[in-house]
Formats: structure tokens, C-alpha cells, sequence
């Protein structure tokens, strides 16, 4: 949902207008703050998740880890992959 937000932030920013855009980038630094805080905040989850000893729901950890992984990879490399 906030990467939603994001890319009609950047199309609203790059659409012609009569003010200066100051008001487009701090919307947008704001939810780029925002967003990377979440991702954040799930890579410690994640790393928590990895650090807990074998246990017998261990198989279910590492898919939960791995699904998680696989999701945030995509929205992670869009902003560090340029």
C-alpha cells in the first residue's frame, strides 16, 4: 500500500505545476522514510525468526522465512538495485 502511495507521489512530482514541488518531495521523502523503515524492521524480524534454535516448528520458521524473504526482495531491489 505505501509503495502505492510512493509511485503516485513520484507521478503528482513530475506532473507540471505552478508551486515549486517542495510540498511532492517531502510526501515523497516521507513515505521512502517510511517504507525503508518497514523493510527494516522486517529484515530484524526475519533475522529473530532465523536465530531461534531448532524446535519441531523449525521447518515452518525457515518457510515462513524464506516466503517473507521472497517478498521483500523485489520492493528492496527496487530502491537499491539502481
Amino acid at each position: 500500500m505505501k509503495m502505492v502511495e510512493l509511485a503516485k507521489a513520484h507521478a503528482k512530482a513530475l506532473m507540471p505545476s505552478f508551486g515549486d514541488g517542495k510540498e511532492d518531495q517531502r510526501m515523497i521523502e516521507g513515505l521512502t522514510q517510511e517504507i525503508t523503515g518497514l523493510i527494516r524492521k522486517s529484515e530484524k524480524k526475519l533475522q529473530r525468526l532465523a536465530a531461534a534454535g531448532p524446535t519441531e516448528d523449525s521447518n515452518i520458521r525457515k518457510n515462513v522465512q524464506v516466503s517473507l524473504n521472497f517478498l521483500l526482495e523485489p520492493t528492496t531491489c527496487d530502491h537499491t538495485c539502481k
